[in-house]
């Protein structure tokens, strides 16, 4: 598992529970003031140049609450969130 991220983005949300979730994982940092998210190889990975992305085999997810949502029920086992079921099984 890979995710590219950059300081001072909200990449470091996904960082953080990727470290709380113990999941191991590879963090590839981006500089995006050297233009490292506008790369061709960046690209093919997400057009829109943008991070966080996470990469999963071949599951590519963006936005950082889409990839929090996503590892909770990955990880559902950790009990972070309650188990998926209706919009109000998750309400608190």
């Amino acid at each position: 598992m890979q995710l590219y991220e950059a300081t001072k983005t909200r990449s470091a949300r996904c960082h953080w529970l990727l470290q709380e979730l113990k999941v191991p994982f590879e963090g590839i940092k981006l500089q995006l003031f050297k233009g490292e998210h506008k790369t061709p190889e960046f690209l093919k990975i997400n057009p829109y140049g943008r991070v966080p992305v996470l990469v999963d085999d071949d599951l590519v997810l963006s936005e950082s609450i889409a990839i929090c949502l996503y590892l909770a029920d990955k990880y559902a086992d950790k009990e972070l969130i309650p188990t998926p079921g209706t919009p109000r099984a998750r309400q608190i």
